[in-house]
């Protein structure tokens, strides 16, 4: 029964942004309080901010997993899997996958990501990025779905997307808007119009001191808005911070958020590992939730030591 609660509720929502909301897939992102437009530099960027892709420069790969809405949303579940790599100093581009529900229904994004950045001056950079879409939506099979009118005729529905960033950085400051689902694609499963609305969100991060960064974010999409604020300390200059946010939003949208992050090098490996941890707590979205959880694995490519700094290193 609970499963086909969810169902109804992600497929009927009305006016609420119900298919491919804007879920969480990284978890140093949801540590900052999902404030990251103009921060977006890592894999998460791809589905943040595809400008932001630009700025990886080393072949990484990600993997994300969470748990949202633990205490009432046991069975949903909600994964990303990246890949980016450099094309030159000023190109660089990336696949992702998204996946997101439960057995009776699920949504799945398969995109590929390209950024270019220019250099203004020593300090200045802008960049653009641009995602191309495949946005798929399934039901599943089971009693309650089969027996149910609102679910007759087919069981699958899929359109093209597109997203859109800029990001402007300059020293101790950064500046971004990304624009996802431009086009608003329609997907339906045969029945009334079903458009995916178009998020449309801005941004700045400021650096407050030596290892401490603070963004705020505001976001509209349909009828509805969030505003979101957020910050990362780098404890004693270490490979390990912490961090801390939240938002507020229309249609009874509050949260908190808080996380971690470290940074580990495989020793002899050439990689390193990030390992980021998020959790936000629903203040008065969903009803009886416990909060979300979700972790993030990403493998970076080292930068490999050349001249005498290699020769010392043998």
């Amino acid at each position: 029964m609970k499963k086909l609660f969810f169902a109804l509720l992600l497929f009927l929502s009305g006016s609420a942004q119900a298919a491919f909301e804007y879920y969480d897939y990284s978890g140093r992102a949801v540590g900052f309080g999902d404030a990251f437009t103009a921060m977006a530099d890592d894999v998460s960027a791809m589905y943040i901010n595809p400008a932001g892709t630009a700025f990886i420069n080393k072949k990484s790969i990600s993997f994300s997993y969470s748990k949202p809405y633990t205490g009432v949303g046991d069975d949903l579940s909600n994964g990303y899997i990246a890949m980016a790599v450099p094309i030159d100093e000023n190109v660089s581009a990336g696949i992702y996958y998204t996946g997101f529900g439960l057995d009776v229904y699920t949504e799945k994004t398969y995109a590929v990501t390209v950024g270019y950045k220019k250099i203004l001056d020593n300090k200045q950079y802008l960049s653009l990025g641009l995602s191309v879409k495949n946005l798929v939506k399934e039901l599943g099979s089971g009693d309650s779905i089969d027996a149910n009118p609102v679910f007759a005729g087919k069981k699958s529905a899929s359109a093209f997307s597109f997203d859109a960033g800029a990001i402007y950085r300059m020293a101790g400051a950064s500046f971004g808007l990304a624009i996802q689902n431009i086009n608003q694609p329609d997907i339906n499963f045969g029945t009334a119009a079903d458009p995916v609305s178009p998020k449309i969100t801005g941004g700045a991060a400021v650096k407050i001191m030596a290892g401490m960064i603070a963004e705020a974010d505001y976001s509209m999409f349909g009828n509805s808005w969030v505003a979101s604020v957020g910050g990362e300390y780098n404890i004693n200059k270490s490979n390990l911070c912490v961090r801390l946010g939240g938002g507020i939003g229309s249609d009874s949208y509050s949260r908190l958020n808080a996380g971690f992050g470290y940074d580990y090098t495989l020793p002899g490996s050439g990689v390193s590992v990030g390992i980021d941890y998020g959790f936000s707590y629903q203040l008065g979205f969903i009803d009886g939730s416990i909060g979300s959880h979700i972790l993030t694995l990403t493998f970076r490519e080292l930068p490999k030591k050349t001249g005498k700094e290699g020769e010392d290193a043998k």
